[in-house]
């Protein structure tokens, strides 16, 4: 269970209730985790965040990426016993890439500095933006062409420790061509349905979403698109990201507090491996960027973690490693202790690239053989990220994670 315990998976902003549909920290908006689902296009440059949609390893495509797929990023809609037999929908937040517009003035432009929250620090100062905020800050930073986007649903297979995508779901299957996205008016800035289903048992129904390899409508698409999902209908029923993570933050001046995995007291004395790729992008920072990894208890479930322990802490986490140096691998060998499972992605007044671009970054945590989390009817085991962009920093970090246990037998962690 990766990135969310609730019914949805990145922010929930709305024209009422988040200015300029601005994700915030803050009431009557927030709190919001600060992040986006997102996938970049099949032509997108390798470096740019995501290591298994773009084909080309390098500028111009001069070479393969050999981590291409067609097979795109996975969801779980994880179906409670109480809410079977009842209509579930499915929707999508800002499905296709549109681009942003920043400017002085409030009309024509989706991010102005004489509209909150954009008469304040960083955005603005004195009604003009200040140096470093693009249009790539703005609500979900869609760049680059259009994608096409296919969402699809599979049966659930009855076995919470596998997943089956053998047997598609047929009623829930809706594929948006560039041409459709391309009428803004339609998607932009706007939750739209991708299905209604009626599940008639508990448990994972696996969603998988992609942008290529479909021979028709042919592969489109060289930037990042930046969305969310979510389910209604239900009580209990939430939706997670399985296998991979991949999202976009882009907040400037934020921290972004979001959960990453739900570890049980059945990982005891294992190994905790997060890998990611191509931390720490972002502009006009005049401090560094730091990840940090918490342990339970974070508040879940609830839109953003409110607590977490810091790590390495008696029964819970012994050590914390990391690669130092950026590696053009995934999985590369963690020889340096991180103090207090905190890694820095970006130094001062560095430019647009972080410390790891392009690369990999790997945290190892010992988890505790005496460790357990929660209490009560439902135990908070998740784990959290804290991450610090600093108060003048304008991210644009596009990233991949992934996450396991060494030593589990089972690979969907939960």
């Amino acid at each position: 269970i990766l990135g969310s315990p609730t019914a949805k998976f990145g922010n929930d902003i709305s024209l009422a209730n988040c200015p300029q549909y601005q994700p915030t920290l803050t009431a009557p908006c927030g709190p919001q985790p600060m992040l986006w689902s997102a996938v970049n296009g099949p032509s997108a440059p390798y470096a740019n965040g995501d290591p298994y949609s773009t084909k080309c390893a390098s500028s111009g495509c001069g070479s393969t990426n050999a981590l291409y797929r067609t097979t795109g990023y996975d969801y779980a809609v994880d179906i409670d016993a109480s809410d079977v037999n009842k209509p579930i929908t499915i929707q999508a937040y800002d499905v296709g890439a549109y681009s942003r517009s920043i400017g002085n003035g409030s009309s024509g432009n989706d991010c102005n500095a004489d509209s909150a929250p954009f008469n304040v620090s960083p955005y603005s100062s004195g009604g003009n933006f200040v140096s470093g905020f693009t249009a790539n800050n703005c609500q979900t930073g869609d760049s680059g062409t259009q994608h096409n986007m296919d969402f699809q649903l599979y049966q659930n297979d009855g076995s919470d420790l596998s997943i089956d995508m053998s047997n598609t779901y047929p009623s829930c299957h809706q594929l948006w061509n560039t041409t459709a996205l391309n009428v803004s008016a339609t998607f932009k800035n706007k939750w739209v349905t991708v299905c209604t289903f009626t599940p008639t048992i508990p448990g994972i129904f696996p969603l998988k979403v992609r942008n290529s390899g479909f021979g028709t409508p042919s592969d489109s698409g060289d930037g990042t698109n930046a969305y969310a999902l979510k389910i209604t209908g239900g009580t209990l029923s939430h939706m997670y990201a399985i296998n991979d993570m991949s999202i976009y933050t882009n907040a400037p001046g934020s921290t972004s507090t979001f959960y990453l995995a739900e570890i049980k007291p059945e990982h005891a004395g294992k190994k905790l491996q997060i890998d990611l790729y191509d931390p720490g992008d972002g502009n006009n920072s005049t401090t560094d960027y730091f990840l940090q990894v918490k342990a339970p208890a974070a508040g879940a479930p609830s839109a953003v973690p409110t607590g977490g322990t810091v790590i390495p802490a008696a029964n819970v986490a012994s050590i914390c490693k990391y690669n130092s140096t950026p590696s053009a691998t995934k999985g590369p060998a963690v020889p340096q202790t991180a103090a207090l499972c905190r890694v820095k992605t970006k130094n001062a007044n560095s430019g647009g690239g972080g410390i790891y671009n392009g690369n990999w970054l790997r945290i190892e945590v010992q988890i505790d053989p005496n460790y357990t989390c929660g209490s009560g009817l439902v135990p908070d085991c998740w784990w959290s990220i804290k991450y610090d962009f600093g108060a003048s920093g304008f991210p644009t970090d596009r990233t991949t994670w992934s996450i396991r246990v060494v030593g589990d037998p089972v690979h969907l962690i939960k």
